[in-house]
């Protein structure tokens, strides 16, 4: 087992999954609640974390899970996957998502990478089998496989506790940059004891839930509508499954495109049409059915920068035949 004091553990900012696998692995090596780091796309989180990671010191251990790799990032990725290795620092990164071909490099540049679409296993699932710790945290990776493929939990207790998860994570990314790193940290050490059940996520959840039934009212009446394709603008101040599940039922539309202006993203989701092809022609990923995209050099605020956006989206759409 590697010295506590040198393993890092870099993890996803939005969703349980990438929460409890960090839980996982801190659990497992013991990781220094300072040394577990949070992030996403976005380009201001993901530019934190890689600085940060840029200061690990010699000879350590890099785990990297629930992440995936976007064309637009390869590069800083790899410059800095070289200077660790070069540094002795052996790295092991566990996804579940799609990796573009351009990414291969940075696997070949892993001790250990497991990655590529997987349909049965979220990486919570993954890093469990990985640290054999299937058993000692069976609630925790049966809740969060549920939630990561957006399965109906089978009593009220799990799928509240989900809830609960999901929208105080939603929240803490609403927060800055520090913060949602020290919000995400104490979720990671709550979990890592097997501690599902937590006060002040049910606390937090029920703050946030109140101020995204709001946003995701205005974002229904702005809502666009274009052939099988419906776009919504919102803030971050919102629950995302929510706002994509109101979006779908209001609009009827099989591919459901949430765009958050405050940090230039947007969430897809389908339930028929394969939206990998369009969420990687927008510079994104993700899976068939879920995935995503950062969006740059356009100001969502702005009607003029909506009209773009929905341009863009439309175009690409048809250019690969996602639409007619």
């Amino acid at each position: 087992m590697p010295n506590a004091s040198n393993v890092f553990s870099v993890s996803h900012a939005t969703d349980l999954d990438g929460v409890a696998s960090a839980a996982l692995l801190a659990s497992k090596y013991n990781i220094d609640e300072k040394h577990i780091f949070f992030a996403d796309h976005s380009a201001e989180l993901f530019g934190y974390v890689i600085e940060k990671l840029s200061n690990i010191r010699r000879r350590s251990m890099l785990f990297i899970t629930d992440i995936s790799v976007n064309k637009a990032e390869v590069d800083k990725w790899y410059s800095l996957l070289s200077r660790l290795k070069g540094a002795g620092c052996k790295i092991v990164w566990l996804d579940h998502h799609f990796w573009p071909k351009e990414a291969d490099k940075i696997a070949k540049l892993c001790d250990i990478a497991i990655f590529g679409e997987n349909k049965s296993m979220c990486a919570t699932d993954i890093v469990a089998r990985e640290t054999g710790l299937e058993s000692k945290y069976r609630e925790i990776v049966k809740a969060t496989h549920m939630s990561d493929f957006a399965l109906v939990p089978k009593n009220k207790k799990e799928a509240s506790i989900i809830r609960q998860y999901g929208l105080a994570i939603s929240y803490y990314n609403t927060f800055s940059i520090s913060k949602i790193q020290s919000k995400m940290r104490t979720l990671a050490k709550a979990l890592a004891k097997g501690k599902f059940e937590n006060t002040q996520v049910a606390k937090d959840a029920k703050a946030f839930d109140k101020i995204s039934r709001r946003n995701i009212e205005k974002m229904l009446s702005g809502a666009v509508k274009v052939k099988e394709i419906a776009i919504g603008f919102s803030s971050d101040k919102t629950c995302y499954d929510d706002a994509l599940e109101a979006l779908r039922n209001k609009s009827g539309k099989d591919i459901i495109i949430l765009v958050n202006y405050d940090k230039n993203k947007a969430s897809m989701r389908s339930q028929h049409k394969n939206i990998m092809p369009l969420a990687l022609a927008l510079g994104g990923g993700g899976h068939p059915h879920a995935a995503g995209f950062s969006i740059k050099g356009i100001n969502l605020k702005s009607k003029k920068g909506r009209e773009q956006i929905i341009n863009k989206i439309i175009s690409k759409a048809k250019e690969i035949k996602v639409i007619k």
